[in-house]
């Protein structure tokens, strides 16, 4: 039923909106039906939209004012499909093939036939660019969803990666980098020579106390042999007595004198041993400050390391969604589309010959539009063009030679007062009689 393309045979519809009854058997590719404003002429192609595209087509009230039922029958050739409407909201729908024989489930036989383009073919020229691109896929069988959803995560990843690389830039940025400072100073060792260098300062002063009492004991004992000389020279009958004294003092004093001239020995030696402790404070200090920078040194080049990693990755998925577009545009530049020269662009914008569609004149961008709607339409070769009275002369003549070309049939309305260039005029909702 369904091997060729259809087209309309036969329409007729009775209090269908303005329409009160017609009858229409077409001929030709294009049908252009006439009429003046709120004649009924949109009323003759909804028609056909209620009956063959379903209930989502049907307006809230479908049937005429006054009426309280409308009916309409679209013979197809093969198939005939009739739709009735009640005023409160009831109706029924029929499809029966050419012998007269009801089918089952026949919105279902009506979705299989009609393309969502077919009611507005021109749409497709006023499509965002997003769904234009979206329609060409379809028509072309383009499936690039595993292609955009590899995209989309690797994009989200590089992203993330990039913000990395931002990221650790700035931490190297603020951190300082001290050339030639590669190697830590040993300040434990700084620090040992401090103590003892205190140590031995601590053993000089106590050998110099010492050498201080000595030296008072010294004293102590010349006053002492003064006292005694004096009373030598008054006292001459104690004089043996004070002269064993006296040698006894002499060779004390003499051995004060061999220890304070040790002391004094040691002390010398100590003070010449003692590492200055100003100079050794100054060079821990110098230690650290060189310890920090090493340290510093450290942090740098870790940093610049995660910046090349994330460079490195942010670069590898860069490559990534790279092939994932060239695989796109492989599969994009393999697809068949409608027109030679209509393509989808690197961006995926629908272009002609090169040009995008949006500044494509009005006569291309109309063979375009009607080349989609007869490719979304393979088995019902019908298309209602509702603004047909925005076509010049030369859109007319082109929506024929394509409606020709596709072995199609196009319904078009326009404004008109006579039957001067139109099929069909439409007169107060009937087809309007021939002058006599």
């Amino acid at each position: 039923m369904e091997d060729k393309p259809l087209r309309v045979v036969k329409l007729t519809a009775e209090n269908i909106k303005r329409i009160s009854a017609v009858e229409i058997t077409p001929t030709g590719d294009v049908i252009v039906i006439g009429g003046k404003n709120g004649a009924g002429k949109s009323s003759v192609l909804d028609s056909i939209a209620y009956a063959l595209g379903g209930q989502k087509l049907v307006a809230a009230q479908p049937v005429r004012r006054g009426q309280e039922k409308g009916r309409v029958r679209v013979d197809l050739g093969d198939i005939v499909v009739t739709r009735s409407f009640t005023a409160t909201g009831g109706g029924q729908l029929v499809v029966s093939d050419k012998d007269g024989k009801r089918q089952t489930s026949p919105q279902a036989i009506l979705d299989r036939l009609v393309g969502r383009l077919s009611f507005d073919p021109l749409a497709f020229a006023t499509m965002e660019p997003a769904k234009q691109r979206d329609t060409l896929r379809e028509i072309a069988g383009l499936d690039l969803t595993d292609l955009d959803a590899q995209r989309v995560a690797l994009y989200e990843k590089r992203r993330e990666a990039n913000a990395e690389v931002r990221t650790r830039t700035g931490a190297l940025s603020g951190l300082p980098v001290y050339e030639g400072i590669t190697e830590k100073k040993d300040t434990d060792a700084i620090r040992q020579q401090i103590a003892d260098a205190q140590r031995i300062a601590t053993e000089a002063r106590a050998a110099l106390d010492e050498v201080t009492a000595a030296r008072a004991s010294r004293a102590q004992n010349e006053s002492q042999i003064k006292q005694v000389d004096d009373r030598l020279a008054a006292l001459e009958r104690e004089r043996q007595e004070l002269t064993d004294r006296r040698k006894h003092l002499a060779a004390t004093t003499k051995t004060i004198d061999a220890l304070i001239e040790e002391c004094e020995a040691k002390a010398k030696a100590a003070a010449d041993d003692v590492p200055s402790i100003d100079a050794l404070t100054v060079e821990l200090s110098e230690a650290h400050g060189i310890n920090q920078k090493v340290d510093a040194n450290g942090v740098h080049r870790q940093a610049a390391d995660d910046l090349r990693k994330a460079r490195k990755r942010a670069d590898e998925l860069d490559g990534q969604i790279s092939r994932i577009d060239s695989l796109r545009l492989e599969r994009i530049g393999a697809a068949k589309f409608p027109i030679d020269g209509l393509v989808l662009s690197d961006g995926a914008q629908v272009e002609y010959k090169g040009v995008p569609f949006e500044q494509l004149s009005a006569g291309e961008k109309l063979r375009i539009s009607v080349a989609v709607g007869l490719a979304l339409n393979p088995s019902l070769k019908v298309l209602l063009i509702r603004e047909g009275s925005i076509l010049d002369s030369d859109g007319l003549k082109l929506v024929a030679e394509l409606a020709h070309e596709a072995d199609a049939q196009v319904w078009l309305e326009r404004v008109a007062e006579s039957k001067e260039g139109v099929s069909v005029l439409i007169e107060d909702g009937t087809v309007a009689a021939d002058e006599p």
